[in-house]
């Protein structure tokens, strides 16, 4: 059967019940009999078949008279429904108005939006509370900002946008353990959302909570918050935060667990060839340092190989050189190496061969640092300050050598550490280029993000 014959067989089949219909009506009105109606003075006769369809009649009368009064007496009822209806609709587009002024910066549109979206959805909108929450945090107003999260924190289905809020406002405000307190509420209540476990992760280990982070680090992996490798990392860098408070065999137990999670982690190799230096282990001293240096070269660990100088080439200029080219040989990229062997080479006034040195390492990677080394080789070997002044003019326009940098806010640092002050963020300094981690404006935790929009539960984006 075709589409085309649809329209003839419906046809077909109203003609059979006119049909149908125009027959019952002729069956009733061919009835024998007599039906006679009596309301006081007044007698009504007629056939039965007239009587059975003006019964018919009079009751699709009552019906639509019934019907009408019903209408009537619900249309108030319809049009406050109707106006809610348009209202919701008016409301929703403001809130939509008022988010995209958010994630824009202006705080004076979104402002504006809200208010009318409080008036067509009532102040009492969890939508609505949480776009006045994050006008007032973007405008500074951090008292309105948290009244607004407790409103939501009070609400069944707005709890979870109240946490995170105040969860968010608290870390802004460097109210460590408020914030502490609202992310593990968060997490017992959320167990399975990622950002929380996250949160709280972040927070337990600026707070030093060592044992409490490692916990949390394989909830991390499972809720896929953290791959093996992220995970593995910050495992070794909570192990070796944790060893430089302890002492002896703590220690050293620590050191080997962070160095089996990340066998690159400068600090915790440093740590423990220093451990073994002091314990008279040079043997195992110098196996972890020629292992570490041939992985990741570092110029932190050159004063431990000095340290570990055979003892035999303390008084021989030609071992002690033995002794520096040795470690050049264990990592041949590393400028650090070359320019710690032509040091000693200056040194030890063999100034050949710290030219040889020197250049090959410019070779290798040109930095401020060779220049500066070739221009104190110009003066200690012949006395020559035109051309170290010259290499000191080259030097200032060279590119700096790898520093501590924190990969969030491009901020140098000298030494190492878990946490990279002044905001604290965990396990990001590495040794890098400083040029490859511009500063930015502002850390993470100061730029008011609208990503919370995104786990919004969807009853509430329905509308309440």
């Amino acid at each position: 059967m075709s589409k085309k014959d649809i329209p003839l067989l419906k046809t077909l089949w109203f003609i059979i019940r006119l049909a149908a219909l125009a027959l019952a009506i002729l069956w009733l009105l061919a009835q024998p009999g007599e039906a006679v109606f009596t309301w006081k003075d007044y007698t009504v006769e007629t056939a039965p078949g007239i009587a059975v369809i003006a019964a018919i009649i009079g009751m699709t009368i009552i019906v639509w008279i019934v019907q009408f009064i019903s209408f009537l007496i619900n249309l108030p009822n319809a049009i406050r429904r109707r106006n809610l209806i348009v209202h919701h609709e008016k409301g929703n587009l403001a809130l939509e108005r008022a988010f995209s002024a958010l994630t824009a910066g202006d705080s004076d549109l979104a402002e504006k939006e809200t208010h009318r979206a409080r008036k067509l959805l009532g102040k009492e909108h969890g939508l609505t509370l949480l776009a006045e929450a994050m006008v007032a945090r973007q405008q500074g107003n951090t008292e309105l900002a948290q009244h607004c999260y407790s409103q939501l924190l009070a609400g069944k289905n707005t709890a979870f946008l109240g946490l995170r809020g105040l969860l968010q406002l608290k870390k802004a405000e460097g109210d460590l353990n408020e914030a502490l307190r609202y992310a593990r509420e968060a997490e017992t209540l959320y167990p399975r959302q990622g950002w929380i476990a996250k949160a709280l992760f972040e927070l337990e280990v600026q707070a030093a909570n060592w044992t409490q982070g490692l916990s949390l680090i394989k909830k991390l992996v499972k809720l896929k918050v953290k791959t093996k490798d992220e995970a593995s990392s910050d495992r070794a860098v909570i192990y070796t935060a944790q060893a430089i408070s302890s002492f002896d065999d703590d220690q050293m137990s620590l050191l080997r667990k962070a160095l089996k999670e990340d066998k690159r982690l400068i600090p915790a190799a440093k740590l423990m060839i220093k451990a073994y230096i002091a314990k008279g282990k040079r043997s195992q001293a110098v196996r972890l340092f020629e292992k570490t240096w041939s992985l990741a070269p570092h110029p932190d660990l050159l004063p431990l190989w000095e340290a570990l100088t055979p003892d035999s080439a303390l008084a021989n200029q030609t071992k002690q050189m033995l002794w520096y080219e040795k470690l050049v040989d264990l990592n041949t990229e590393s400028t650090d190496a070359l320019c710690a062997a032509a040091k000693k080479a200056m040194e030890l006034k063999l100034y050949s061969q710290a030219r040889n040195f020197l250049r090959t390492a410019e070779r290798i990677q040109p930095s401020a640092k060779i220049y500066r080394l070739f221009a104190d080789l110009e003066e200690q070997e012949l006395g020559n300050m035109d051309a170290a002044n010259a290499w000191l003019e080259k030097a200032m326009s060279a590119p700096e050598s790898k520093k501590w940098v924190c990969s969030e806010t491009g901020l140098v640092y000298n030494e190492w550490s878990p946490l990279a002050p002044p905001h604290n963020s965990f396990n990001t300094m590495v040794w890098d280029y400083p040029a490859n981690h511009q500063k930015k404006s502002g850390s993470t935790s100061e730029q008011l993000s609208v990503s919370e929009m995104m786990l919004i539960p969807g009853d509430l984006k329905a509308g309440e």
